[in-house]
Order: C-alpha cells, then sequence, then structure tokens
C-alpha cells in the first residue's frame, strides 16, 4: 500500500502545479479509471436488485457510488493544481468557485425542469466554458511543473 501511496499519491494532493497537457491527460485518464468501475457497479447493483437479489444489488450501487469520492477528489485537485499554475494565491477560491459554479449551472439547465429557458444556463455556461479553454491551453509562468 506504501508504494501505490508513494508512486500515485501526488494526484490526490493539493500541491504543486500542472501544465495544461497534464491537466487534459488527467482528466480524462480519470474519467475512465473512476467511472468504468462505477458504471460497471451501477449497472450490475441495478440488475440484481431488480432481478430478486435486492441486498446484494444495494452493496454494489454503494460499492459504486463510493467510487464518487475519490474521483472527486483526484478531479478537484488536479483542477487546484492547474489554477495554481497561473493564480497561486487564489487557487483554492478560484477552484471553489468553478466546482459550485458547476453544479449551479446543472441547477440552471433546461433539462433539470427547473427553468425552461436558456438563457439562464448560458449566461452560466458561457464563461464557465471561456474559463476551462484558458486553463487549459493558455500558457503560465511556471516553467517547471511538479505535482
Amino acid at each position: 500500500m506504501s508504494k501505490l501511496k508513494a508512486k500515485y499519491g501526488k494526484y490526490f494532493k493539493f500541491e504543486g502545479t500542472t501544465n495544461g497537457t497534464d491537466y487534459f491527460l488527467r482528466g480524462l485518464v480519470g474519467g475512465f479509471v473512476f467511472m468504468i468501475p462505477f458504471l460497471i457497479l451501477l449497472g450490475i447493483g441495478t440488475y440484481l436488485v431488480t432481478a430478486g437479489s435486492p441486498v446484494v444489488g444495494a452493496i454494489l450501487i454503494v460499492l459504486g457510488a463510493a467510487l464518487l469520492i475519490p474521483y472527486m477528489w483526484f478531479s478537484l485537485a488536479t483542477t487546484w493544481k492547474r489554477i495554481n499554475a497561473f493564480w497561486p494565491n487564489h487557487a483554492t477560491k478560484l477552484t471553489v468557485a468553478v466546482f459550485v459554479l458547476s453544479f449551479i449551472t446543472q441547477i440552471f439547465s433546461p433539462e433539470s425542469g427547473i427553468v425552461s429557458s436558456y438563457i439562464p444556463f448560458l449566461t452560466l455556461v458561457i464563461p464557465q466554458t471561456i474559463f476551462s479553454f484558458y486553463i487549459l491551453f493558455a500558457n503560465s509562468k511556471v516553467k517547471k511543473h511538479i505535482g
């Protein structure tokens, strides 16, 4: 376990910076590493619940949902590292703001049923998209990223 922590622990720590390419690749690989087992456990659990084995199915669903915790931590740490490359004094505040804005944007999506117009949704998603593209493609002043 200590070897795994030494090798992969840096991806879950809120320290250092990362470049745009690593930021993109970590998001892509992190999605596969955490979401594929999540979806498999969720699917098998749902099938077992409907097939007459609700206890085992519920356990698999809870285990799948438990994978969301390290995924969110990994995602937040990766985003924090990228934002830290641009604004080291405000990385935590900006990361929280991006995270909260993502949830608020989903609430104001017309598919949520809360609002029927695309205007509030677009008002939130356009600046969020511009900011996301900026931190993905812009060059920071950090010459050597450690994180």
